[in-house]
């Protein structure tokens, strides 16, 4: 572990993939922003966490028969690629299950994907922007 952060440091590794990973964050960050998804800015991660609480009823509505059990960001993620097949990761899988922390609305979005892929899926989403 040492030598690769070693490496890492030597060969500019966290800069070049801020540098690589910008323009992606940037397009998928203000393509949700224009659905009318609020949206967290990263500064250092792959992923980007949007707030889908407005699609809680339309998810629920959807899937909650199929899946009565399921936290609320599982069935936002299965809604989104059901519906619009595009695929989010539920935050509530980074808590424990003993947790009062978890969140029920937010969900994660990779960016470190193509201009193509995030332009498909933001595409995808369009029919979001009316609901």
């Amino acid at each position: 572990m040492a030598n690769s952060l070693k490496e890492s440091a030597v060969n500019n590794y966290f800069e070049t993939s801020l540098l690589t990973y910008d323009g992606p964050r940037k397009r998928l960050l203000e393509g949700l922003k224009d659905l009318g998804i609020p949206v967290y800015n990263p500064s250092g991660t792959y992923f980007m966490i949007a707030d889908f609480s407005k699609f809680i009823p339309l998810a629920e509505a959807c899937l909650k028969n199929l899946y009565p059990s399921e936290n609320t960001d599982y069935l936002i993620c299965r809604w989104l690629t059901v519906t619009y097949k595009v695929t989010a990761i539920p935050c509530s899988a980074f808590y424990s299950q003993e947790s009062q922390l978890v969140p029920s609305s937010l969900i994660r979005f990779c960016f470190a994907k193509s201009a193509e892929m995030i332009d498909e899926a933001l595409l995808r989403l369009q029919p979001l922007k009316s609901l």
